[in-house]
């Protein structure tokens, strides 16, 4: 049985002026769950940032920094 590495997009509307995009995709360029953040409140999105992380946990808590920034 081939295992299925997981892919989604998780969108944190932090105000009607500022909403991110975050792809998530397990297992992926060495990082257990690797994000790419963009900025799609711009016409164009903007890629803003890139994080590798080894655990949900992680991932779930710079999600929440994104929307306390």
């Amino acid at each position: 049985m081939n295992k299925t590495n997981l892919s989604f997009d998780i969108n944190v509307f932090v105000s009607s002026k500022q909403l991110y995009r975050i792809e998530v995709t397990e297992n992926y360029e060495g990082d257990k769950f690797h994000c790419v953040v963009f900025d799609s409140s711009v016409l164009k999105e903007e890629h803003i940032d890139t994080q590798g992380f080894e655990t949900e946990k992680e991932v779930f808590e710079f999600v929440r920094g994104l929307h306390n920034d």
